[in-house]
């Protein structure tokens, strides 16, 4: 995606050139054009109005106005004809693309709402209402198996986090709906961080296993041990979870093979910020295989 800011009362003089310039010069190739226009009066040239707009949806440039009416308000003026011009400046429907607030001060009422609708744009996500992956930083943790490469998304599902793997007949990407088993909706504005590490356990009853730490979770830390399946979806099949707020349970996991024989003896935990005897002193939580899978 592509946006282009600027404050202004010359919309023609300033919309043309960003159309012109900004667009096309600007951006990768199949980005979204996104153009937010934030203004406190109407245009000083009008007449050219129409004509820029066209051009703007010739190019497919989605356009977000917000009319900021302090001076309208601080001097009792009738702000009809300022809010008409500046819903014809917004895309269609207005509803969509279109706000007012009361004064300077209130436009960060607005950014939650505006950043929403801009996201959704060009992402998985298309109801407005939550981020998908637009702010996943996949990528954030990895680890290599058999058919290709785990990848923690730590920012998915509004920073939730989630588990995607990259193969070589293409992506797994799993519903946000296979995690609510241990990360329910009542708890998404936590921001589990899942994804933070990620790494896989052997086991004799099933096979290779995945594991992924959400340091975050519920504030005390949660670790998962799940199988992704082509379908999208997980199967779940255990969770540990931390024991003490802010102790970054699951930040650091690993697995261990003791005596060699392709099956893993040990999951090991870290909790680097468990507070002991009156400092942080952290923590490394030993787990059995045969206690866990």
């Amino acid at each position: 995606m592509f946006a282009y800011l600027f404050p202004c009362n010359n919309y023609p003089l300033r919309l043309s050139p960003s159309s012109s310039e900004a667009f096309q010069k600007g951006g990768r190739k199949g980005a979204k054009k996104v153009m937010i226009v934030i203004t406190d009066g109407e245009s000083h040239d009008s007449s050219d109005l129409e004509r820029v707009i066209e051009g703007s949806e010739k190019d497919n440039v989605t356009r977000y106005a917000v009319a900021v009416l302090g001076y309208y308000n601080r001097r009792g003026i009738n702000p009809e004809a300022f809010l008409n011009e500046i819903k014809y400046i917004a895309s269609d429907p207005d509803d969509k693309h279109f706000f007012n607030v009361s004064d300077e001060a209130a436009l960060k009422d607005i950014v939650d709402a505006l950043g929403e609708r801009i996201f959704s744009l060009e992402g998985t996500n298309k109801n407005e209402i939550s981020f998908g992956l637009e702010m996943s930083q996949t990528g954030f943790s990895s680890h290599i198996v058999e058919d290709g490469i785990l990848l923690g998304a730590v920012g998915a599902y509004d920073w939730n986090g989630a588990v995607l793997k990259e193969t070589t007949s293409g992506k797994v990407v799993p519903h946000r709906e296979s995690y609510l088993q241990e990360f329910p909706e009542e708890l998404k504005n936590h921001g589990a961080y899942l994804g933070y590490t990620v790494t896989s356990v052997v086991s004799k009853a099933l096979g290779r296993v995945y594991v992924a730490g959400a340091p975050r979770f519920n504030h005390t830390g949660k670790v998962i041990l799940f199988t992704m399946h082509v379908d999208r979806n997980l199967t779940i099949h255990q969770a540990l979870k931390g024991e003490q707020i802010g102790a970054y349970y699951g930040s650091e996991i690993n697995s261990v093979d003791v005596n060699g024989d392709g099956v893993t003896d040990i999951l090991l935990v870290g909790a680097p910020m468990y507070f002991s005897e009156g400092r942080e002193k952290g923590k490394v939580y030993v787990y059995s295989l045969k206690e866990v899978l």
